[in-house]
């Protein structure tokens, strides 16, 4: 009877010892992984708005030096259908020799007048400048200036390094309501998305920074045309870019779309959950060891409780039996 009664109960404690330590660490578990995502998430999102906003510092400084040329008296003249003026080229080379980051310059305005740094050769005309997607959709637009990332092939020269380039237009007053003027400057790319490099590897491990463009072309920091991991290449052809920060949460990864200043080209910034995760694996070997021996400390205090419990019973048992039986 007492055996019966004894095993029930041990049963009975056991089950619910057991289920108690198993949802008490999965709650655990779950709410120190949640907490610590949301945490590097946090961490992350600051990091890299501090990157953007030093990259967006730099392009401003390169916008105020090409308004430094926009806004010479010789140079509304000319591109505004005034007679060739020698003095503008010593001028663009002059900013291009003053300042590392801005590799070419060139200036198109009124019938048919062009203007371009001494480095140049090959460059295009104006009919043919329109004739290309990037700057005729940008001198269609209600734009004054944009930024952009283009092949070799939309450059206004002819170039055969197969690299991406950064570009930035402004259009110009020439009087002629119909056709504006345009500046194109060419800033060195790589300047631009250093700003964006993970200094710190070790906070980061295995963070990645690319460029996603307006036609959702890959690029990497410099320049040549990349790959993503085919789910997260899905993922972001079904993003409408729209915003100025998308975040997107991967299974193993939180992804920052930033545009970039003035633009319809974006910054990826992969921020990786493995070294978190991998964090989380020791915390979830110790919440399994320390469960084990919960579960077998709780065992060998049932068995005594239960000893407690039913050996007096037992005995008492014992006892009134033998007084019956006189």
């Amino acid at each position: 009877m007492f055996s019966s009664l004894d095993k029930r109960m041990k049963i009975i404690l056991q089950v619910v010892i057991l289920l108690y330590v198993i949802f008490s660490s999965l709650f655990v578990f779950l709410t120190i992984k949640s907490r610590s995502l949301d945490m590097q998430h946090q961490l992350a999102l600051q990091y890299t708005g501090q990157q953007h906003q030093n990259a967006q510092l730099f392009m401003k400084w390169m916008e105020e030096l090409a308004r430094v040329v926009t806004s010479n008296g010789n140079v509304q003249q000319a591109v505004g259908g005034g007679a060739y003026d020698k003095s503008i080229t010593p001028l663009l080379d002059g900013m291009s020799a003053s300042n590392l980051y801005i590799l070419n310059l060139a200036l198109y305005g009124r019938e048919g007048s062009m203007y371009a740094s001494s480095r140049l050769s090959g460059f295009k005309t104006y009919d043919e400048v329109r004739s290309i997607p990037a700057y005729s959709n940008f001198l269609a637009s209600g734009l004054t200036s944009q930024w952009l990332i283009v092949d070799p092939g939309s450059l206004v020269y002819r170039e055969s390094d197969p690299r991406r380039r950064l570009i930035y237009l402004e259009k110009l007053d020439t009087g002629d309501r119909t056709i504006p003027g345009l500046l194109v400057m060419d800033v060195e790319l790589h300047k631009m998305t250093s700003f964006y490099a993970f200094q710190n590897p070790e906070a980061y491990p295995g963070a990645q920074t690319v460029l996603y463009t307006r036609n959702r072309t890959v690029v990497d920091l410099g320049g040549w045309t990349s790959e993503l991991p085919e789910g997260v290449q899905s993922r972001l052809d079904r993003q409408p870019l729209r915003e100025e920060l998308h975040t997107i949460e991967g299974d193993d990864a939180i992804f920052y779309l930033r545009r970039m200043y003035h633009s319809d080209d974006y910054v990826l910034l992969m921020v990786p959950g493995a070294p978190i995760l991998s964090d989380l694996a020791g915390l979830r070997i110790i919440l399994v060891v320390g469960a084990v021996a919960i579960l077998l400390l709780s065992f060998l205090m049932i068995r005594q409780l239960s000893a407690s419990i039913f050996e007096p019973l037992r005995e008492l048992y014992r006892n009134m039996r033998r007084h019956y039986n006189k």
